[in-house]
């Protein structure tokens, strides 16, 4: 590359002064070379001054208008992918900006100039096409001039001087004479910006680097990113997009964005703006005006002032972890930005790499603390209340202390809130999930996957979280305990947008919690069962004592006081009174033993023990008031088999007769492979609820407790269906 000082020794012995004897067409011509001497000179010396490359490229826009005596000039680079960006005007209408871009292929003077790689020279508009015509008609220019730029053998871009009148033939030489040699400074100028932008550029990457290293926090590298962004390229704004584990684009950071943008927001989707550009393509891109384009986020970037934009892939890993934006407000990016940008990009990926990895290691440590202050609290018993307000606390601190709420299904297609943290609705808080309900904890009802609505307000129909409690956004997961789906974890906020990648760290707590909340369900339901088989127990024994005392003690008592009253009238010869005493007598002895034969069926009939579950159903059925068709083939069972499944029919019945109305009842038992089976089925008016009847509550504990099942199906109307499934550990040998 030519040096300043080379530079004006080249000019100086390509030019010479005029001489005043020579004639007049000569000193002209001596004149003009003379001018452009000190044109180039002039801008030699700024190169040589260590000036900027957009000082020079302007100088030398300047120095050509007034040397060919233009309306105005413009040089344009050539850009990576082979367009023009124009990078100085001098006097130019205000149609054209400095970073407006030109397809190569368009019908412009300057790119017939570089297809033929040498200056050309434009007179009158006859003979044009139709699209330059009209351009050049448009900026009143009758005529033009154009040569290429070279800088070190390549072609750089080129200059363009366009005038409103003539050009004085051979002009078009003449510019390629300066064009060649500002060639030399310009190259100089552009070397020096480079040597500068890679400074710059270590010495904000080292900066990143140096924050990272630090241990700061994932949210402050990534602000870090941005911040440096912005000064490295002097752009409006600058935005940092993630990845999210569903596919969107959310912001990881921002500078310099109108309010409503936020870290966490979902990025536009569709239309041609940058992000999706690059998105699509996984190469830099970038738009140059926002007009004309079409789509959400052209139209989002237009709204909120921008006039274009470039960006860039991040790639971590191979993988396209996110995209590196910068927007300008009025004129165009500088050129070739988008490739700087991916330069930069590509340079820093290695520092957001090692903050996500301590952000993921973190989120890891935080979720196993989180779980095992959990566990401490099952392995105490705390109650099932306790527990269920911890879980809430604990996934609100797992996302940056944002409100918590937990909620459970009920199943009468409502839902409870059982547990919060900051949310907005209390605890015990209960509502039905209308048919036309969006909101979150409907979708997850209706999906059982997460869900998450990042902005309420373009939710149509119900929405009961935005509508009584004032919602904005929120992100909701399942919970399913026991393959049933219990319930949703969710956090909620008052105003748009939603913490990035909430759902995937409330997804991992959710499966974590789960066993938990199936232990305290376990354990509250034993608590309940124990307390229902206690009190059972305990009416049990009075109901014996009561009907023993009401009933065979007192005939037995009876019976005692006529017998002594025989054996008086027997000493008193009074044969008479003592047949009485004893016939009576003998009445309350068979009374009571009636009695106590039946008090003990109660407890556990004779048929059953002697002729298996069979025998005992038939026995049963036989005080029934109403048809009772029964089918067992079962064999003899283990006799702690055939109790239970004896009792669950004789209360199934009992419900018949009692609550049912029904004209006729059916029992079937079979062995369905190692379970025995049971259905008791009747014609009645249906409606039986287990939770309020005693009797049928205690047959599911009874049930649960040989690891049975039991169900009861009772829509109004059509009958009630009661279903129990018992294991059999092993088969008698006894006969059937």
């Amino acid at each position: 590359m030519i040096t300043a000082q080379a530079l004006a020794q080249r000019l100086r012995a390509a030019f010479r002064s005029g001489d005043p004897a020579l004639p007049a067409d000569e000193r002209a011509e001596h004149q003009r070379l003379a001018d452009e001497q000190a044109a180039l000179r002039r801008v030699a010396d700024l190169a040589a001054g260590g000036a900027s490359l957009a000082a020079v490229l302007a100088l030398v826009a300047s120095e050509a208008r007034q040397l060919f005596s233009a309306t105005f000039t413009g040089l344009c680079r050539v850009d990576a992918d082979g367009d023009l960006t124009i990078v100085a005007l001098d006097n130019a209408p205000a149609e054209l900006v400095v970073g407006h871009r030109e397809q190569a292929s368009a019908h412009g003077l300057l790119q017939e100039s570089l297809r033929l790689g040498r200056p050309i020279r434009l007179v009158g508009l006859e003979g044009l096409p139709a699209d330059w015509a009209a351009c050049a008609h448009r900026l009143q220019i009758t005529s033009g001039l154009a040569a290429p730029i070279l800088v070190d053998g390549r072609i750089w871009g080129g200059l363009a001087a366009m005038s409103a009148g003539p050009a004085a033939r051979g002009a078009q030489y003449r510019l390629g004479r300066f064009a060649e040699l500002a060639g030399s400074a310009i190259g100089g100028a552009h070397a020096r910006d480079e040597l500068r932008a890679i400074a710059a550029e270590q010495a904000a990457l080292r900066r990143v680097a140096e924050r990272a290293a630090g241990g700061a926090s994932q949210d402050e590298v990534f602000a870090t990113v941005v911040d440096e962004t912005a000064e490295l390229f002097g752009v409006d704004a600058v935005l940092l997009l993630s990845e999210a584990p569903d596919g969107s684009y959310v912001i990881a950071a921002e500078r310099g964005l109108p309010a409503g943008f936020a870290v966490g927001h979902r990025g536009a989707e569709g239309g041609d703006g940058v992000v999706q550009r690059v998105r699509r393509t996984g190469r830099p891109a970038r738009v140059d005006t926002y007009e004309g384009l079409t789509g959400p986020a052209p139209a989002i970037a237009r709204r909120h002032g921008f006039a274009a934009g470039a960006g860039a892939p991040v790639i971590i890993e191979g993988r396209m972890w996110g995209v590196l934006t910068a927007f300008t407000l009025e004129a165009a990016p500088a050129a070739g930005i988008e490739q700087h940008l991916a330069q930069f990009a590509d340079l820093v990926a290695t520092a957001l790499a090692g903050a996500q990895a301590r952000a993921d290691l973190q989120e890891l440590a935080d979720e196993q603390a989180a779980l095992r202050r959990v566990a401490e609290l099952v392995a105490r018993g705390v109650g099932q209340d306790e527990l269920l307000a911890s879980v809430a606390v604990e996934a609100s601190r797992l996302i940056d202390d944002e409100p918590a709420s937990l909620l459970r299904f009920d199943d009468d297609g409502g839902c409870t809130i059982v547990a919060s943290c900051g949310g907005p609705a209390p605890v015990g808080t209960r509502t039905m999930i209308a048919p036309d309900d969006e909101g979150i904890v409907a979708q997850i009802r209706r999906t059982g996957r997460p869900a998450r609505l990042d902005d309420y307000s373009i939710v149509g129909g119900r929405a009961w979280a935005r509508d009584d409690f004032g919602v904005a956004a929120c992100v909701g997961v399942p919970i399913f305990v026991e393959d049933r789906l219990w319930g949703v974890l969710g956090i909620t906020r008052a105003e748009r947008g939603t913490p990035i990648a909430a759902e995937q760290r409330l997804q991992q707590f959710a499966e974590l919690i789960a066993a938990a909340i199936a232990n305290a369900e376990n354990r509250a339901q034993l608590t309940a069962s124990r307390a229902r088989v206690i009190s059972t127990a305990d009416e049990t024994r009075r109901r014996v004592q009561r009907d023993v005392h009401d009933g065979a003690q007192q005939r037995l008592v009876q019976t005692i006081i006529n017998l002594k009253l025989a054996t008086a009238a027997l000493a008193g010869d009074d044969t008479d009174a003592a047949a009485r005493y004893l016939a009576d007598s003998l009445q309350h002895a068979e009374q009571a033993t009636a009695d106590l034969r039946d008090l003990v069926r109660g407890i556990l009939p004779a048929a059953l023990s002697r002729g298996g579950l069979r025998a005992g159903v038939e026995s049963l059925v036989s005080d029934v008031r109403l048809p009772v068709a029964v089918e067992i083939s079962a064999p003899r069972l283990p006799s702690d088999t055939e109790t239970t499944a004896y009792f669950v029919i004789a209360e199934a019945l009992t419900n018949v007769v009692k609550h049912a109305g029904a004209g006729r009842a059916r029992v079937v038992a079979r062995m369905d492979g190692d379970r025995l089976t049971i259905t008791v089925a009747d014609d009645g008016a249906g409606g039986a609820d287990a939770a309020r009847g005693s009797g049928l509550t205690g047959l599911l504990d009874r049930v649960e407790a040989g690891d049975g099942t039991l169900s009861i199906t009772s829509p109004p109307g059509r009958g009630t269906t009661v279903h129990a499934e018992l294991p059999v550990a092993g088969l008698s040998v006894v006969g059937a």
